[in-house]
């Protein structure tokens, strides 16, 4: 499978912020493991998600029942997850998928299952979309996002 990790740092509710996480996958792309480490002015939280790559998942070894049929996990910080849908689905151009996703927000308690669909618009534009939010993110051949519409580009890409 893939190893995705890596640190963010940013601003919420106007103080800084420091999230490091990984996410590990199987080699079909499907999310397996997602561990990350807050780190604030005021608190140090630690989140541990497990996924069995058929939709079940476990939080802190406890059964997490409302998330079944989730494979992925969306990283409300930063679009790295997104490439993890983009891979395993394998779109062609033209063709729309529509998934169900665990959202791991760090600033809120509990984790949410919503519905998600990408749309791959041209050989490296995909249309994302989620409830009434849609963005068009730029990927490089490897699938990962190197734009993000609303502040996010990738600094550099190897």
């Amino acid at each position: 499978g893939l190893h995705l990790g890596g640190t963010a740092l940013y601003a919420h509710e106007g103080r800084p912020v420091e999230v490091r996480y990984s996410i590990l996958t199987d080699p079909e792309w499907r999310t397996l493991v997602v561990g990350l480490h807050v780190q604030t002015a005021d608190a140090t939280r630690r989140l541990a998600l497990h996924g069995d790559g058929a939709g079940s998942w476990t939080a802190g070894g406890e059964p997490q029942p409302h998330l079944d049929g989730a494979l992925d996990a969306d990283l409300t910080f930063s679009p790295a997850s997104n490439t993890l849908p983009i891979r395993r689905l394998g779109l062609a151009v033209g063709q729309s998928a529509e998934i169900r996703v665990v959202v791991v927000d760090p600033h809120r308690e509990g984790l949410e299952l919503v519905t998600q669909t990408y749309e791959r618009l041209a050989e490296s534009r995909y249309r994302y979309s989620s409830g009434d939010f849609s963005a068009e993110l730029d990927v490089d051949g490897d699938g990962l996002v190197t734009r993000y519409p609303g502040g996010w580009e990738a600094a550099a890409v190897s």
